[in-house]
């Protein structure tokens, strides 16, 4: 295989962008852009330098750096998993909600798709920013997920399981102790579901504020992200007015 291999065609496979994006699926599903034949090159590589065999110039650089593009490889893999397990977490309801956080995500790996390769010198910056930008996403989506679940969808079950009459299951009772005890009972499942109703109000109050903080936050770091390219474009103008 060696013998026909074309060093111009390493560096090509090696300078792709390290993610592509998979036309065929609805969303457009992001898969590692890695060919799987570097690795056959390089476990070839190794045997025939094991039996002292001359090998290209290439095929030497390709096995120096075997163990890093196996990392980053392996890292890039494992940060798409994170993402699509996680966003998988998300309840449906909260989709469009959480859309400026995930458009954020978005943006912190689009560069994968685009100028980071896999020769990249700075590509470890590029995971430590995915991940970073994922564990915040993480955050988020834990703490609504626990409020919509023991605040409101557990309330809302205790709600609608609740009785409203107590029937006495073994003595009977007369009209006026039966109209008494189901005007007592009512008066306390009357205070218990409102206290219930207001434990679920909270909870949709504080989603509204996280949600809103969220898309603050966000729309401040887009402003702050077009105003640092503006600041980049006059610098460069006045950069080419000098020259």
């Amino acid at each position: 295989m060696l013998e026909v291999w074309d060093s111009n065609q390493f560096f090509l496979d090696l300078q792709v962008p390290v993610l592509v994006r998979y036309p065929q699926t609805p969303n457009g599903v992001l898969l590692v852009n890695f060919d799987p034949y570097i690795f056959e090159v390089i476990k070839e590589s190794e045997y025939m330098i094991k039996m002292n065999l001359e090998i290209p110039e290439a095929a030497k650089i390709l096995v120096h750096s075997r163990d890093t593009l196996k990392a980053h490889a392996s890292q890039m893999k494992f940060l798409l998993d994170e993402d699509k397990a996680l966003r998988a977490e998300i309840p449906p309801i909260f989709q469009t909600l959480l859309g400026p956080s995930l458009k954020r995500v978005d943006s912190v790996i689009r560069p994968g798709l685009i100028s980071h390769t896999w020769t990249s010198l700075n590509l470890p910056t590029y995971f430590t920013q995915v991940k970073e930008a994922l564990a915040e996403l993480q955050i988020i989506v834990k703490q609504i997920s626990d409020i919509k679940t023991t605040r409101i969808d557990l309330m809302l079950k205790e709600i609608s399981e609740t009785l409203l009459c107590d029937l006495p299951e073994r003595n009977p009772l007369t009209v006026s102790e039966f109209l008494q005890k189901m005007e007592e009972y009512t008066d306390q499942m009357a205070v218990d579901i409102n206290k219930m109703s207001q434990v679920v109000e909270d909870a949709v109050k504080e989603l509204v504020r996280i949600f809103l903080q969220r898309a603050h936050l966000e729309q401040s770091l887009l402003l702050e992200s077009g105003a640092s390219s503006d600041r980049s474009e006059i610098i460069c103008k006045l950069i080419l007015l000098d020259l």
